[in-house]
């Protein structure tokens, strides 16, 4: 099953995309170091462990995963709080070792999954032991960061040169499911959404995040049942494809990716 996550602006937009059939909230603590890393123009959440409380009181049933700061900047209160608020899976961003992980499993001690997150060069190459490690449920492939921290112009050029592929097929030997990646709409975005969900469901991705593109027009009117019921149909559709036919849907993403890198490299030279 590809489950949905959605950063929910609001308690009514929770509301409306849980019953469209999100299938998980993901709220986010990490602050440190993200303006740095990312650049001034980056987006921040505002959320805070208060917000975690707020959205488990009105959705008792849902799902809400929760990304803390990193570690060892993860301070002890917040971990604890999140732990004790009755959500179903903390995140860990900013991996630089596979002891990073390692600590954090320790932290936590069996009272929550552990999912964390592979944005960096150095965490993608101790990824087997990462995911081998008691309490870690699954893992997300970040490639915001990931892209920043390989030099890349372009977020999905970790897609298209096989660099997730491969983590995919780390992650999976270790018997672990994965997700990866951020997606806009079917049909929008710099790279089509629907290519990047053609590579979710020919890798085996259980998991993919819904982007602040995605929610673009969720200030005003916003068909969630239509967008969401757009991409269980596609998952379906794309799930039924030959081997010969995702070849050629992978081969697609790639001449893609490399049009928009040589745009963004033309773009720069003029600038």
């Amino acid at each position: 099953m590809m489950h949905l996550m959605l950063i929910p602006e609001s308690p009514e937009m929770a509301k409306a995309a849980l019953s469209a059939g999100v299938d998980r909230l993901f709220l986010d603590l990490e602050r440190a170091g993200k303006q740095a890393r990312q650049g001034t123009g980056t987006w921040i959440s505002t959320q805070s462990t208060d917000d975690i409380a707020r959205y488990r009181d009105a959705f008792p049933g849902a799902h809400i995963l929760v990304r803390t700061d990193p570690w060892p900047d993860l301070a002890p209160e917040q971990l604890e709080t999140v732990l004790a608020a009755g959500v179903q899976q903390v995140m860990l961003p900013m991996i630089r070792s596979a002891s990073d992980a390692a600590a954090m499993c320790r932290a936590i001690a069996g009272r929550l999954p552990l999912v964390p997150l592979i944005e960096t060069v150095a965490s993608a190459e101790a990824l087997k032991q990462i995911a081998a490690l008691d309490g870690v449920e699954a893992i997300y492939i970040g490639l915001n960061d990931l892209h920043l921290d390989r030099g890349d112009s372009f977020m999905f050029q970790p897609l298209a040169d096989g660099t997730v592929e491969r983590l995919a097929m780390v992650t999976k030997a270790v018997g672990k499911p994965f997700g990866f990646g951020g997606m806009a709409r079917l049909g929008h975005g710099d790279l089509d959404a629907e290519m990047i969900l053609a590579e979710h469901i020919r890798l085996g991705s259980t998991s993919v995040m819904l982007s602040r593109k995605f929610k673009e027009r969720a200030t005003g009117p916003f068909d969630w049942q239509g967008e969401i019921g757009r991409i269980r149909r596609a998952v379906e559709r794309l799930a039924r494809r030959s081997a010969d036919e995702a070849e050629n849907d992978r081969l697609r993403l790639v001449a893609a990716v490399e049009r928009i890198v040589r745009r963004k490299a033309t773009d720069r030279g003029q600038a």
